[in-house]
């Protein structure tokens, strides 16, 4: 009888630790989800997200390749200074296979630019007042592949936010 009580405890107690798992995933895909159309959050947050893969690549500070599936959140690839009047030039081919995704500018008062939505490919030149300018992948539930090409004017200063 008391070995029979043990284990029905263990089975307990897994059960429970299994439910309890499952919720804080739920939980957790709520808060970054809330985030893709939240301005507020992508600009004031760096690093905040999350890929269930992740691969990426680049050749040089100033190009990234990167294909990920499951990205929640938002994934700050460059910080610019600009001087002055500066200039960047974006060079961009993304291909998203579901769920949601964008590249966003930040400019120094917080504001967000939707530089792409979703599967686009092109290029965008910005001109950048003075001051700290922030580019940023945001993503909800996102499965897909990104190539990005980033140039600088004489004025604006490029650097990558982590290695990669």
């Amino acid at each position: 009888m008391n070995i029979r009580n043990k284990f029905l405890g263990l089975i307990l107690m897994i059960l429970i630790s299994f439910i309890s798992g499952c919720n804080m995933n739920y939980n957790r895909n709520s808060v970054y989800s809330d985030i893709y159309n939240d301005n507020d959050k992508i600009a004031q947050t760096n690093e905040n997200h999350i890929y269930t893969t992740a691969d990426s690549t680049k050749d040089s500070d100033q190009n990234l390749s990167l294909k990920y599936s499951g990205f929640l959140g938002v994934d700050a690839i460059w910080n610019i200074n600009s001087k002055d009047d500066g200039e960047i030039t974006l060079d961009y081919d993304s291909n998203v296979n579901s769920g949601d995704f964008k590249v966003v500018l930040v400019n120094p008062k917080k504001e967000i630019e939707n530089i792409l939505v979703g599967t686009d490919h092109g290029s965008k030149t910005l001109k950048l007042s003075n001051g700290k300018y922030v580019l940023k992948l945001v993503g909800n539930n996102a499965n897909g592949n990104i190539k990005l090409t980033i140039s600088q004017s004489k004025n604006a200063e490029i650097a990558i936010m982590e290695e990669r």
